[in-house]
């Protein structure tokens, strides 16, 4: 009998008692891919520009969809992308949100920027100048000073529009080209 209920329960741990595992579904999983193929396209595309200034571009990750740009993904339909790993404020995105959600990704967005835009002051603030001789310069910003670098001037020459129900943030000395190639494959 003991024989017995070993082989029992052994048998029972070997199988997971007969339960089937629940597939589950990650965020990315949420997002459609019927639009990987046009996705890639727009890569290449955009990887041919001459003078390309988004460093080492990769996708912007469903995670930091939602952590960074605060997108909950059941508003998003499809989007494609390309961030720059080393200069975070370069980019491009279109985003198609679900109907009757174009207002809640836009506000998204625009938070976003407005936050990147605090971010980017920040580091101008905190910015470390020095003379020719290495000592440091104390920088004091007046509370109405307007706060310009090269990165800000970049953010705020942004390019904003839709393509064919995708609204379309690019942000790059390369505008112009970077919206020819989506305006290409969105359309």
């Amino acid at each position: 009998m003991k024989k017995l209920l070993i082989g029992v329960l052994s048998l029972v741990l070997i199988t997971g008692c007969g339960s089937k595992k629940e597939e589950t579904k990650t965020e990315e999983a949420k997002v459609p891919s019927k639009y990987e193929t046009v996705d890639n396209d727009i890569k290449n595309e955009i990887t041919k520009i001459e003078n390309l200034d988004i460093p080492g571009m990769r996708d912007i990750s469903v995670n930091l969809l939602s952590t960074e740009y605060g997108l909950n993904l059941n508003l998003v339909e499809n989007y494609v992308s390309g961030i720059s790993t080393t200069e975070e404020y370069k980019l491009y995105l279109a985003i198609k949100p679900k109907a009757g959600k174009e207002d809640v990704v836009k506000r998204a967005i625009n938070n976003y920027i407005e936050n990147l835009e605090m971010k980017l002051k920040d580091e101008v603030r905190n910015q470390v100048i020095t003379d020719e001789n290495g000592n440091v310069i104390e920088k004091e910003f007046k509370p109405d000073e307007e706060i310009t670098s090269d990165k800000l001037t970049m953010l705020k020459n942004r390019l904003e529009t839709e393509i064919n129900g995708y609204q379309v943030y690019i942000i790059s000395s390369s505008n112009e080209e970077i919206l020819n190639v989506l305006k290409t494959k969105l359309s």
